[in-house]
């Protein structure tokens, strides 16, 4: 189970406000169900219920030059055996990869 998820921000986003990067990853998140609520400056908690019981937190913290996805919790997702449902792991990969196209199309529409 990934607990953290690291990328460096696309050089053009970089030179993005802070507010734009959080904006464009509510954004991102939000298309599959994910809520957000601001931590602090380049700190938002998302979180995600879709299936009941499951339920998964995740911090998505960014700065000028990257963004990383770190687990707060999953508790409702572990299994008897040490393991997490493989759902965790999707949503989260889709999570992180849905922001890294938002991110990817601020880049572009700054040209």
């Amino acid at each position: 189970m990934p607990t953290t998820l690291e990328h460096p921000l696309p050089s053009r986003v970089q030179a993005l406000p802070l507010a734009a990067i959080e904006g464009a990853t509510t954004e991102a998140g939000a298309r599959r169900g994910w809520r957000f609520r601001r931590i602090e400056d380049g700190q938002v908690r998302a979180s995600c219920f879709k299936r009941w019981p499951w339920y998964v937190e995740t911090d998505v913290i960014f700065s000028g030059e990257s963004d990383r996805t770190v687990l707060v919790t999953a508790k409702t997702m572990e299994k008897r055996d040490d393991g997490v449902e493989r759902a965790y792991n999707r949503w989260v990969t889709n999570l992180d990869e849905d922001i890294q196209a938002k991110l990817a199309e601020l880049s572009v529409r700054r040209n």
